[in-house]
């Protein structure tokens, strides 16, 4: 669906972290409702890895692929991994999907919409907010948007050691639009803060989507930002009816409240950046775990993981809080 597709997993460590938790989010909601029942939309990318592991651990049966690009949908009909997995006769857009499918209230859905693409972030928001009027309670929507506050730009007339902030507010004033969360500040821009803005934007697309509905409401259930080259806001929330003893019911039933990720407001998201560590380097951290705080692992390897010290610190207590969903990777010889 789009260029970031074109990357394989394995180059994406912090965006694969995002997808096992995403997949341990939806195991606790399967404890409520049964995902394998669900129909699961996303982009699928030349090498549907997504799917795979929707089927594989989910058990999902019904699979629908999002995609624009002629090359990328001839990939996927060379790399089919399961038969499920429908990718249509040709190229389409995620507009034209969420124009033209019903989303039937008997069926379930789990969407992923997975843009990359910094310069249509308002018409990604506009298409959330298509789909939030069109879902059904206990229907999933996960979005992952660009946040990399460089692409914003900079006013180009002035020298590169100049703030850039002035022209990034602006300039996301105007991308945003309607989905403003607030009048955007050069607070709101800053590297730190512009994916907590993103999100509050998303929200309020969600939102707008759903204000004809007063039979439902959207419950945020996790927020994240990584990056494996530029910044990317990641956000979950589930179509819930609009009433407090069945909202209730489902988080008690899902027992989602013991889920250490839980985010429940989306005040701001949680970075799940972790170290780029050699194989030895990643075994010698967990030999010292759990006993070993990231400064004694620090002072014991003699060197620093990222570019200075605070950095390290930060990405390892990181990696010590998401190590059950980080991936190993390998070289395998056929």
């Amino acid at each position: 669906m789009s260029n970031g597709n074109q990357i394989a997993y394995h180059l994406r460590p912090n965006k694969t972290v995002d997808r096992n938790l995403f997949v341990d989010l939806l195991n606790k909601i399967n404890n409520y409702k049964n995902i394998s029942d669900y129909i699961y939309v996303g982009f699928g990318g030349p090498f549907l890895e997504d799917f795979k592991v929707m089927h594989t651990i989910l058990k999902i049966k019904k699979m629908i692929s999002l995609e624009i690009i002629e090359n990328t949908h001839k990939r996927q009909k060379f790399n089919m991994p399961i038969s499920c997995i429908d990718i249509g006769d040709g190229p389409h857009t995620a507009q034209d999907f969420l124009t033209n499918y019903h989303f039937k209230k008997r069926s379930r859905h789990i969407v992923w919409l997975d843009y990359t693409l910094p310069s249509e972030i308002n018409q990604q928001l506009g298409e959330i907010e298509l789909l939030c009027n069109n879902l059904n309670p206990y229907d999933i929507i996960k979005v992952t948007l660009n946040a990399h506050a460089e692409t914003l730009g900079r006013d180009n007339s002035l020298p590169y050691s100049a703030s850039p902030h002035a022209f990034r507010a602006n300039a996301l004033q105007d991308i945003l639009d309607v989905y403003a969360p607030h009048p955007i500040q050069e607070k709101h821009v800053t590297t730190k803060a512009y994916p907590t803005t993103l999100l509050h934007a998303l929200d309020k697309a969600m939102h707008m989507g759903i204000r004809t509905r007063p039979d439902i409401s959207i419950q945020p259930l996790s927020s994240f930002i990584y990056a494996d080259g530029q910044t990317m806001l990641t956000a979950t929330a589930i179509i819930l009816e609009n009433n407090h003893s069945k909202v209730e019911r489902f988080f008690k039933g899902s027992r989602l409240n013991n889920w250490p990720f839980l985010n429940k407001l989306w005040d701001k998201p949680k970075d799940i950046s972790i170290p780029v560590m050699s194989l030895k380097e990643r075994l010698e951290i967990e030999a010292k775990l759990p006993n070993s705080t990231p400064e004694e692992i620090i002072d014991s390897m003699g060197f620093f993981l990222a570019d200075s010290e605070p950095h390290t610190i930060k990405q390892l207590r990181t990696f010590i809080e998401y190590q059950r969903a980080i991936p190993w990777f390998s070289k395998v010889q056929l």
